[in-house]
């Protein structure tokens, strides 16, 4: 017979002190930092020569330490002894297939880059087999994996102006010359996209609370996660801004520049026209008497009935 399976519950570090975007899952107020969610999961592999023991294994969040965050899940047994190179990704992918997994990036992002659209992917580290954690001493293995960025960030914000009113932003639309959404594959050996199959060109950002116009040395910012790329020398990205009654539009120059994975790029909006929204509005509230009557008058022309 062999040995009973006895379930083990073991954690890791993932994230890295030194980053300027701190390896979490959705943008601050800075654009720049950003905060782990409660109920935020790692996927984690675990390569032992031409064996896997992990395999896009969920690790779900248990508490954020400074710069970096703890995470844990049950294994169905303990590890063998051994050294294992370690390999993680935010979020879990799509789907995966021995060390290449698939990711997708949203064309319709919510201006934080959270739920999902900031992906990150970890240096790969050696390590033994992760031990059982000890709740009461709080001991387990110190396994701490590097995140690295692997989408380019920009930070959208419009000064308050007289013609906006200082009304907040509720939506913002970019329309970029070339893809910039779509599904990537990521090799995790390299820590780098393999493939990008791109679809969409724009990136319309929808936050759940519009965002204030900034002002002074204030700033709000609308944030956007995009594929690296890079631009011609005469191509802009066409940004239209829409409050509560006005849409400003603005063409902004890329000016040939190469935006690079894990950099944060700051991108003004000074609107080029700023117009205001009509809409219509119908009040259904009142039926005519004479609503599903056959009483029309086709020599008057009219309602008959009395």
């Amino acid at each position: 017979m062999g040995l009973p399976v006895s379930p083990v519950e073991v954690g890791l570090y993932a994230g890295r002190e030194d980053a300027v975007i701190s390896t979490k899952t959705h943008a601050g107020e800075d654009g720049l930092s950003s905060v782990w969610d409660n109920g935020d999961r790692i996927a984690v592999w675990a390569v032992a020569g031409d064996q896997t023991v992990l395999s896009a294994k969920p690790f779900s969040l248990y508490g954020p330490d400074g710069a970096r965050a703890f995470f844990t899940a049950t294994l169905q047994d303990a590890m063998p002894e051994g050294f294992y190179t370690y390999y993680a990704t935010y979020p879990e992918p799509v789907s995966a297939s021995g060390l290449t997994a698939t990711f997708r990036v949203p064309s319709i992002q919510d201006g934080q880059s959270g739920a999902g659209e900031d992906i990150l992917v970890s240096a790969p580290a050696v390590s033994g087999p992760l031990s059982p954690i000890n709740w009461q001493n709080y001991a387990h293995q110190e396994l701490q994996l590097s995140m690295n960025h692997l989408l380019h960030r920009f930070r959208f914000y419009c000064m308050d102006q007289t013609s906006l009113e200082g009304e907040p932003i509720q939506r913002l639309v970019v329309n970029f010359p070339q893809a910039v959404a779509g599904d990537i594959s990521v090799d995790l050996a390299s820590g780098s996209i393999s493939s990008f199959s791109g679809d969409a060109s724009t990136l319309t950002l929808s936050p759940a609370t519009p965002v204030e116009l900034s002002s002074g040395e204030s700033r709000h910012y609308l944030t956007a996660s995009l594929v690296p790329a890079s631009f011609s020398a005469g191509e802009s990205m066409n940004v239209s801004l829409y409050t509560q009654t006005k849409v400003a539009r603005a063409a902004i120059p890329l000016k040939g520049r190469a935006f690079a994975a894990g950099h944060s790029t700051a991108v003004r909006i000074i609107p080029d026209s700023v117009s205001p929204i009509y809409r219509l509005y119908f009040n259904l509230a009142k039926i005519s008497p004479w609503a599903n009557r056959s009483c029309w008058n086709s020599r008057t022309r009219a309602p008959s009935c009395p």
